[in-house]
């Protein structure tokens, strides 16, 4: 979908132009049925585009580090994550304390 402009509307954003431009997309994280899907189910059958922290075993790294944990667990899908030559940031927001 298309980012958050300083508005806080969603507005497509294209950087350069002709063959050498970029355009900006956010992939959005689940949520509700689709969010739980993602995390516990493999065949994800509630999963709607966008991405979740997964908890499926086959879909986690098998080297895992000294205290067990992995991250980042992220898993897109039904397509979220198909592009040519992107490139991906992952930004968090976290509420304030």
């Amino acid at each position: 979908m298309d980012p958050l402009d300083a508005h806080g509307q969603r507005s497509p954003r294209v950087a350069g132009s002709g063959t050498s431009s970029t355009r900006s997309s956010e992939i959005r994280q689940l949520e509700g049925a689709a969010l739980a899907g993602c995390v516990s189910r493999l065949n994800c059958t509630d999963c709607e585009p966008g991405w979740c922290a997964t908890e499926v075993d086959e879909l986690l790294p098998q080297e895992r580090c000294a205290t067990g944990d992995v991250y980042p667990p992220f898993r897109f899908v039904l397509g979220s994550a198909r592009a040519r030559n992107a490139h991906v940031t992952i930004v968090c927001n976290e509420a304030p304390r």
